[in-house]
């Protein structure tokens, strides 16, 4: 059966910084830098410091509701009953066992992906990097210089801000589907959790792990292009039930101090290894392809439940 391809713009930008003094970072940084980058994003944001986002005018034409608040359109036709929407970036965090030690004069690279519409709003999200980085890293708030802003589109890179060069944004161009394989191997770099897990699995639950790729994918080229998925998605979900597959996986313990919320959260999740027959799936092997930028699961944005295609059959 025919279905939908995704069609979703990606921007891939690596951020480089120099460091002014020594210090260290946790191994998962992603969580770090969505707390640095929302707090600078609303610094140059906001117009009105003392109210509430849901009481403001300019809700819904403000950039830091739209790219970090994730604040529903009042006109949308998805998720009526929700009040947020996915957000439109992924900090593509390495996960790193031990604590990472940075020394004075470093340079420090950070991969941020910008989705669909959101790459428009270049100037504001480069604008709110270099202040999060200016604002300072961790609880001595560590000041680092940002140098350089590099974006990647397939095997081509271009210094857009910094030393360099100070270039605009190449134009998108869809990344090469490769044929569909018999069978594909995916590494799970950074913690996998499934949203709303009350109890933590023995393992995966792959039926549930593609639908979501799936389902983010759809949410993300709504609300970020404008253009909604017709796909079949009940043909999609008979896909994945009782699809083929081998885990080698393990749970690593993680967690994260949430200044929003004022404790530690629980980030721990799945890292490992999935083996999947494709056989009579190939019509998944689009969005498995694509959800290795945009991640999957819970903490998505903040660089969790990171994936890679690293072998086909």
């Amino acid at each position: 059966m025919q279905t939908d391809i995704p069609k979703l713009p990606i921007t891939e930008l690596i951020f480089r910084y120099k460091t002014e003094n020594s210090f260290k970072l946790s191994g998962l940084t992603g969580s770090l830098w969505h707390g640095v980058f929302g707090k600078a994003l609303k610094e140059i944001s906001c117009c009105s410091p003392g109210l509430m986002c849901a009481d403001c005018m300019f809700l819904h034409s403000c950039d830091y509701s739209y790219l970090f608040a994730g604040i529903r359109p009042p006109q949308a036709e998805l998720m009526t009953k929700y009040q947020t929407i996915p957000v439109p970036y992924v900090f593509r965090t390495e996960q790193v066992n031990d604590e990472i030690q940075f020394s004075a004069e470093q340079i420090l690279e950070v991969p941020l992906i910008l989705i669909g519409d959101s790459s428009q709003r270049l100037s504001v999200v480069l604008h709110a990097m270099h202040k999060a980085g200016l604002n300072g890293l961790g609880r001595d708030r560590k000041r680092i210089q940002l140098m350089q802003v590099v974006q990647k589109v397939n095997q081509q890179t271009q210094v857009i801000l910094g030393e360099g060069g100070n270039k605009g944004l190449l134009p998108w161009q869809e990344p090469r589907l490769p044929a569909a394989p018999q069978a594909v191997v995916l590494k799970l770099i950074t913690p996998y959790k499934l949203s709303g897990d009350a109890k933590q699995p023995d393992s995966i639950d792959i039926g549930k792990f593609l639908m979501q790729i799936i389902r983010r994918i759809s949410l993300l080229q709504y609300f970020y292009t404008a253009q909604q998925l017709n796909a079949d998605f009940v043909y999609l979900k008979t896909l994945t039930e009782n699809i083929v597959a081998e885990q080698d996986i393990t749970y690593k313990e993680s967690k994260r101090y949430s200044a929003s919320h004022g404790k530690v959260i629980d980030t721990s999740g799945f890292v490992g290894v999935l083996k999947l027959s494709m056989l009579g799936k190939e019509d998944l092997w689009p969005y498995i392809y694509l959800g290795q930028w945009l991640h999957v699961g819970k903490n998505a944005s903040m660089g969790f439940g990171r994936y890679e295609v690293v072998e086909v059959d």
